[in-house]
């Protein structure tokens, strides 16, 4: 069950957390029995709610102000090192003014997608279509944090680099995304949550808004860039995005 993988993967970061909130769509009880098991509290629901009101529920249920959110497929694969990077992230929310950290594992490689745009040089250079397409290049940018050689002295002034492990941008160079975030209980409730919940899509995944196309989606987009949150980017990535069951009928399945 992918629940019980991910819960047993973050036993040895739970101490850096004092509260442990899993939300249990349809109050299943597989997944509350699983939750207590593992040292979590269980927050039940009557209807499967989606995802974006599942973690519009997560982050109001929190009583904290700072609130690390993982679907149930985001297993922790940091380490012992990446403890001391989680407790860096941390630290940055606690002592600058950066809005929103993203935790999940980078791609290996620059999407293709990136390359359209800037290349696979170590330092990016826009392509024609950069050039044609500005905007679409901006957002796709933090991508050249996963070169493996990439010079940080060669780095934009867009980016910049905090430590070996973090870097810190603005929501002009790079997307929204729900894979493991770390977040402000107020920027997520009283600035994201608002736009998307007044500004929602045709689609839709199993009858439910889910967050990202109404952040990301063409006519919506312009919003998030135009913001420039403070974004913290963890390069190496603390957490995977790897599911190993999921209903027939969902429509993410594949």
């Amino acid at each position: 069950m992918t629940l019980q993988r991910t819960l047993a993967s973050l036993q040895s970061i739970l101490p850096l957390f004092n509260e442990r909130l899993v939300i249990c769509q349809e109050s299943d009880p597989a997944e509350m029995a699983c939750a207590r098991q593992m040292g979590f509290k269980p927050i039940p629901t009557r209807e499967n709610v989606g995802i974006q009101n599942g973690l519009k529920l997560a982050v109001s249920e929190a009583q904290n102000d700072l609130v690390l959110v993982l679907e149930n497929d985001a297993e922790y694969m940091g380490g012992e090192d990446g403890i001391r990077i989680l407790r860096e992230a941390l630290c940055q929310m606690m002592t600058t003014s950066v809005d929103h950290i993203r935790l999940g594992r980078l791609d290996e490689r620059p999407s293709q997608r990136y390359s359209k745009f800037w290349g696979l040089q170590s330092r990016p250079r826009r392509t024609v279509i950069g050039y044609l397409q500005w905007h679409l290049a901006n957002i796709r940018k933090y991508e050249i944090l996963s070169l493996p050689d990439i010079n940080p002295d060669e780095m934009s002034c867009e980016f910049t680099r905090v430590s070996d492990s973090f870097w810190q941008t603005t929501s002009k160079y790079v997307g929204w995304t729900n894979r493991s975030f770390l977040t402000r209980k107020a920027f997520f409730l009283n600035q994201l949550l608002p736009f998307a919940e007044a500004h929602p899509t045709s689609r839709l995944i199993n009858g439910q808004p889910d967050l990202e196309h109404p952040i990301n989606c063409l006519q919506n987009r312009y919003w998030w860039r135009s913001q420039k949150f403070s974004i913290g980017i963890v390069r190496r990535g603390l957490f995977g995005h790897v599911r190993h069951d999921r209903n027939s009928d969902d429509e993410k399945k594949g």
